[in-house]
């Protein structure tokens, strides 16, 4: 017996070592690799800088990184293959430690496009490549975001024909590298119709790891991320694929401000109303109940306000008691929902002599009576909740003229007005940002009313209103400074790096094997959403995300943590797996919260969502902080519980 024993070691150790010899010859490890990830184009047009950009991510701690193949760099001519860009990204990649993951097709040839039509090509270049690097290579994704248009080569996203797409795709990746992992596309948000009707043609038998987008840039990650999740699990779990990995690789906040110059506009429109800021508070909205944060995302109060002393935080209840000459102005907004039932008390403050400033998108657009799955479920109102404002807009499609003067924007579909010129009056401030064409229009103004523009997009001799102070007269004693434009889904760069952690927090909790954030480069090209993602600059300087990255990878580790809420405060905790070190990481959904709690073990350090040391003076085993949107992690503490939160 103890012969037969010693023998199935020696066969166990042997196996081990013959399988780790096969992997080590074939140059990939089968080892658990580090789960945070980056999206970065170091295969496109940041190729001339990537060796800086791999440098980059080894110093955040990253471990792989995600780029789009670059189809017709590779095969420019059909039939003709050149992989030398890709070798010299993995060769040097694989010195850092990191990997790759290469999305095909991005960047389609002329002779394959549209891509969808072109099945059987796309499978040739895809089977070539993995071929080519099976040794260097192990992940592939098959399409990026297909349920969209502009990624499905413009034809109309059909969840079917990417299930046939991805079968025929992923059976070619094999044969070209068996032991190739292919990954579900990165579909954007959490499409759940697209996902199950690709599942139901078959597509779960056809990737190795489950994949999405789960973007959420008008709200917290705790409202809408884990509930994000389970869709996708429970759909897996549906279709009998629940037990294969599930990857999360893009998501995170921009830092773009797509309007720079609107805040000037704004303090001199209200130096020519004779509104004092200085004399009265700076009024916004905060509602959980319809995940309306007016001085979080999109456009922050004290973005559009910077030299502002006082800001008064109120709820939508607290609107009919608001008084202009304590609150002088009251800022909504930009993301065009407004509750139709406190329109009234809105409009009652406007009438009482209260200036109302909207900066984005069109007001009231849309009614919300709460929220779904963390979201303010939206329901059309329109234009008309306009009229009773004496507020008016219009758009290209108002005039035909216009449309031939406006230009495409870069990378996402859409239009932005190519000429912009500030209006008599304004004229010393320069015309920064982007506007699409939403205009400024009187329909709706009386003879009492009067109209002044801020700022124009200008078509030959045309010229028409973006932006304009609505002078209100007759019953109304109050203002209106209104810009039509889109803000865009923006954040300041602090609050793009205290929501970075929180993020992959989550996303680790609920087990998503690799979390990548989109992305690594900010390349500062325009003022649109995607030129102001990444987590270093357009020079590689980092932001305040880089170090957020940086902390959050070398705290958390590899580590699987256990997370849970009590109101608006959340914890998480974990044992370090390099060192065994207990860690619990405290922050708030929302602004500063005193928070008590106690712990077992003993701070050890205390850092913030930077890294930046903080003082901790603990009694004991008990703790009085404020918690606060950035996460605080404290190392050498366990079985933390709240006391008491207020």
């Amino acid at each position: 017996m103890k012969i037969f024993k010693r023998l199935i070691v020696f066969v166990s150790v042997f196996s081990f070592l013959a399988i780790a010899l096969i992997c080590a010859e074939n140059g990939i490890s089968e080892t658990p690799q580090n789960p945070y990830g980056i999206c970065a184009h170091i295969a496109k047009n940041e190729y001339p800088v990537y060796r800086k950009a791999i440098d980059t991510m080894e110093a955040v701690g990253i471990g792989t990184f995600r780029s789009g193949a670059n189809w017709i760099n590779a095969e420019k001519t059909k039939g003709k293959f050149d992989f030398s860009r890709w070798e010299s990204l993995i060769s040097y990649a694989e010195k850092k430690g990191i990997e790759p993951l290469v999305i095909f097709p991005s960047n389609t040839p002329n002779f394959a496009k549209p891509f969808p039509k072109h099945i059987d090509e796309l499978a040739e270049v895809c089977k070539r490549f993995a071929g080519h690097f099976k040794d260097k290579m192990k992940y592939f994704e098959v399409v990026n975001e297909p349920n969209l248009k502009i990624f499905w080569d413009g034809e109309e996203p059909d969840a079917r024909a990417y299930a046939n797409l991805l079968k025929r795709v992923s059976t070619a990746i094999k044969e070209g590298n068996p032991r190739a992992k292919v990954l579900y596309s990165g579909v954007a948000g959490t499409p759940v119709e697209f996902i199950e009707e690709s599942f139901k043609a078959g597509a779960g038998e056809y990737f190795d790891i489950m994949n999405f987008h789960p973007y959420s840039w008008y709200d917290i990650p705790e409202k809408t991320l884990l509930a994000n999740i389970e869709k996708v699990k429970g759909l897996m779990h549906k279709y009998g694929i629940e037990d294969k990995p599930v990857w999360i690789t893009e998501f995170g906040y921009t830092s773009a401000q797509a309007h720079p110059s609107i805040p000037k506009y704004v303090a001199k429109s209200l130096k020519i109303l004779g509104v004092d800021k200085a004399k009265g508070k700076i009024a916004y909205i905060h509602d959980e109940r319809f995940a309306y944060f007016g001085n979080l995302f999109n456009g922050s109060a004290e973005w559009l306000f910077p030299q502002a002393k006082n800001f008064h935080r109120i709820n939508f209840d607290e609107i009919k008691n608001l008084s202009p000459s304590d609150c002088p102005v009251l800022y909504i907004l930009p993301n065009e929902i407004f509750p139709k039932k406190y329109r009234s008390d809105l409009l009652e403050y406007v009438k009482k002599g209260g200036t109302l400033v909207t900066v984005g998108g069109i007001p009231f657009y849309y009614d919300t009576e709460g929220l779904e799955n963390g979201k303010a479920k939206r329901k059309v109102a329109g234009r008309s909740p306009l009229k009773a404002f004496r507020m008016g807009v219009k758009t290209f499609k108002d005039y035909g003229f216009v449309e031939l003067n406006l230009v495409k924007m870069r990378i996402h579909p859409g239009r932005r007005v190519a000429k912009t010129e500030s209006a008599e009056g304004f004229s010393d401030i320069k015309c920064e940002g982007y506007f699409p064409p939403y205009f400024i229009s009187t329909e709706n103004t009386t003879p009492d009313d009067e109209v002044i523009p801020i700022v124009y997009g200008v078509f030959g001799d045309k010229k028409l209103p973006l932006g304009a102070i609505y002078k209100l007269g007759g019953e109304f004693k109050g203002n209106i400074i209104a810009f039509y434009g889109i803000l865009g889904e923006s954040a300041s760069e602090q609050m793009q790096a205290k929501m970075l952690p929180r993020q992959f927090i989550l996303a680790r909790s609920r087990g998503i094997e690799r979390v990548f954030k989109y992305c690594l480069i900010s390349d500062a090209f325009d003022y649109t959403r995607e030129s102001h993602f990444g987590i270093v600059g357009k020079n590689l300087e980092p932001k305040p995300s880089y170090y957020a990255y940086k902390t959050l990878a070398e705290t958390l580790g590899n580590s699987l943590p256990e997370y849970r809420s009590c109101g608006n405060i959340n914890i998480a905790e974990w044992s370090r797996e390099k060192d065994g070190m207990p860690v619990a990481a405290i922050w708030s959904n929302y602004y500063k919260q005193p928070v008590n709690i106690k712990f077992e073990g003993k701070i050890i350090s205390a850092k913030n969502y930077i890294g930046e040391k903080v003082g901790i003076a603990a009694e004991g085993q008990t703790l009085s902080l404020d918690a606060d949107m950035g996460v605080l992690y404290l190392e050498g503490v366990k079985n933390v519980e709240i006391c008491k939160s207020e």
